[in-house]
C-alpha cells in the first residue's frame, strides 16, 4: 500500500518534510503558490533589485539544516558571514553594539556601571540553555516561557540594557520589540552561538531550497483555497486554483506547510485540538524600503532605539555587489503597525524619505528610484505563554494519527532551523503513524 501525500507550500519545512517522506517510500506532490520554492528564504527580483523574501543568513547550530546540507553533497556552496559590530544611534548618542553578548558589552558607554556589572547574572541562565536547550526546537525552553524578554533582562541586568542593546537589535533583526517575546528565544539561540557561524550559501540564501524541490515533485503557481477532511477521516480533498480553474486532489495525508497564520481560515472541519491552537498563533509584518542609488556607497549598518524619533529599525547602506547599490531601510515595529493599519504598504518610501536623508544627506542627488516591500507574515511570535500552547498541540500532533499534519516555524522555531527540523519530525510522525506496508 502505497500513501499518496501532498505538501502545501515549497518552503523550507514543507520541502524537508517531503524530501524525508520520498526516501521513506510515500507518494509524494507538493504545492506551492509561487513560481519557485522557498518562500521566506530565496531572493527574488523587486522592480531591479534582487532582495531576500526573509532569511538573510543561516547558523551552522541549525543541526537539521546541517545534516540536510550533508546528504545533498552541497557544503561546498558554503559561504561563511562574519560578524561584526554595528552601530546603534539613541538620543543624542551613539554607539557599537553587536549580535552576540560579548566583552565589549562592559565597556559599552551607554550602559550604566551597575547594568555592566550585572551582566554576569546572565552566563548562568546561557550555560543552563547551552546543554537544557535544542535551539530549533522551542518546546524545550518553555520553563523561560513565563515572562516577557524585557522582564527578564530587566530582572537580571537592568532596564537600560533593555532600552540600549536588547531592545534595538531584536527590532532590527526581528521585527520585535522585548515586550512582544519570552526570554526562551533569546536563551535558546544565544547560548548556542558560540563556536559556531552564520552562512549563506554561494548562489544565494534559497540554493538549499531549489536542490531540495529538484529532487521532488512540485507543482508551481497552485494556489490552495481550502484543505478539507473528507468523511470519516477518510482521506483528504484539496481545493486550488490553478491556470485560473478551480481544481481539486484528494491525498491520504496532507502536510500543511504554510505560514501558520494561514490554517485558520486554510483548513476546515479542523478537530477541537486543532481549532484552540489556530487561535493561538500569532505572526508579525514587516515593512523595508529600498532606496537605490546611482553611486556605491561605504557599508555601514546603523540600528535606532525606541526612544528614536526616526521611523526605521535598520538604516544599511549597502555596495554595489552582485546587486544595485541602495539603501536598505528597515520599519520600525510602531512604523509598521501604523502602515498596515493605514494600508499604504505602497508608498513606505514616501513616509520615511525625510528621515532617510537626514541620516543619508547625499541621498538628495543620489537617489535613483525606490522600491517597497512589504511581507504580511514575517515571523510567529513566542509571546510569553506560546510554548505552553505549541507544546499542548504538538504532543497531540505527535500522539495521534490522523489525515492532516503541520509543520512550519510557528511549530518549532521563529528561524530557518526550526522550519527545517520541524519538517523533518512531521515527516517522521507520519511514517509511525501510517508506516507503509512491504
Amino acid at each position: 500500500m502505497k500513501f499518496k501525500v501532498i505538501v502545501v507550500g515549497a518552503g523550507i519545512s514543507g520541502l524537508t518534510a517531503a524530501y524525508h517522506l520520498k526516501n521513506f517510500g510515500y507518494d509524494v506532490e507538493v504545492l506551492e503558490a509561487l513560481d519557485a520554492p522557498g518562500g521566506r528564504m530565496r531572493q527574488v527580483d523587486l522592480c531591479g533589485v534582487r532582495v531576500n523574501t526573509g532569511a538573510r543568513m543561516l547558523f551552522t547550530y541549525y543541526k537539521s539544516v546541517m545534516e540536510l546540507i550533508h546528504a545533498l553533497n552541497i557544503e561546498e556552496e558554503i559561504e561563511y558571514i562574519g560578524m561584526s559590530d554595528f552601530v546603534c544611534q539613541d538620543r543624542g548618542q551613539s554607539y557599537a553594539i553587536s549580535f552576540a553578548p560579548d566583552a565589549g558589552l562592559l565597556f559599552n558607554p551607554a550602559l550604566k556601571l551597575s547594568t555592566r556589572l550585572r551582566l554576569v547574572n546572565l552566563l548562568p541562565d546561557l550555560l543552563k540553555a547551552r546543554f537544557a536547550t535544542n535551539p530549533d526546537d522551542m518546546t524545550t525552553s518553555a520553563y523561560a516561557d513565563n515572562e516577557s524578554m524585557e522582564e527578564y533582562f530587566t530582572r537580571k541586568v537592568g532596564a537600560d540594557f533593555v532600552s540600549k542593546v536588547a531592545n534595538p537589535l531584536f527590532r532590527g533583526a526581528r521585527s520585535w520589540n522585548a515586550n512582544d517575546v519570552s526570554p526562551a528565544f533569546f536563551l535558546s539561540t544565544t547560548a548556542h552561538m558560540f563556536g559556531h557561524k552564520a552562512f549563506t550559501f554561494r548562489q544565494g540564501i534559497g540554493y538549499l531550497n531549489e536542490v531540495l524541490a529538484s529532487k521532488l515533485d512540485v507543482k508551481y503557481e497552485v494556489s490552495v483555497t481550502r484543505i478539507e477532511r473528507n468523511l470519516d477521516n477518510q482521506g483528504v480533498t484539496v481545493h486550488c486554483l490553478e491556470n485560473g480553474a478551480t481544481t481539486t486532489r484528494i491525498a491520504d495525508i496532507i502536510v500543511c506547510a504554510t505560514e501558520g497564520a494561514k490554517i485558520k481560515d486554510l483548513v476546515t472541519s479542523k478537530s477541537c485540538e486543532e481549532e484552540d491552537f489556530a487561535g493561538k498563533i500569532r505572526y508579525n509584518s514587516l515593512g523595508i524600503v529600498y532606496h537605490v542609488l546611482k553611486n556605491s556607497p561605504e557599508h555601514r549598518l546603523t540600528f535606532f532605539t525606541q526612544n528614536h524619533s526616526s521611523p526605521l529599525a535598520i538604516l544599511e547602506s549597502v555596495p554595489e555587489k552582485n546587486n544595485k547599490p541602495n539603501l536598505f531601510c528597515e520599519l520600525a515595529p510602531e512604523t509598521v503597525k501604523n502602515v498596515g493599519e493605514a494600508g499604504c504598504q505602497d508608498t513606505m518610501d514616501e513616509l520615511i524619505i525625510e528621515d532617510s536623508c537626514a541620516h543619508y544627506p547625499a541621498l538628495d542627488k543620489d537617489l535613483d528610484y525606490s522600491v517597497n516591500q512589504w511581507i504580511e507574515h514575517m515571523l510567529p511570535v513566542f509571546y510569553p505563554g506560546y510554548i505552553a500552547h505549541l507544546d499542548k498541540f504538538s504532543v497531540y500532533q505527535n500522539s495521534t494519527p490522523n489525515s492532516i499534519y503541520y509543520c512550519g516555524d510557528y511549530m518549532a522555531q521563529a528561524l530557518v532551523g526550526g522550519a527545517c527540523d520541524s519538517g523533518k519530525r512531521v515527516a517522521e510522525q507520519i511514517r509511525r503513524h501510517h508506516g507503509l506496508a512491504d
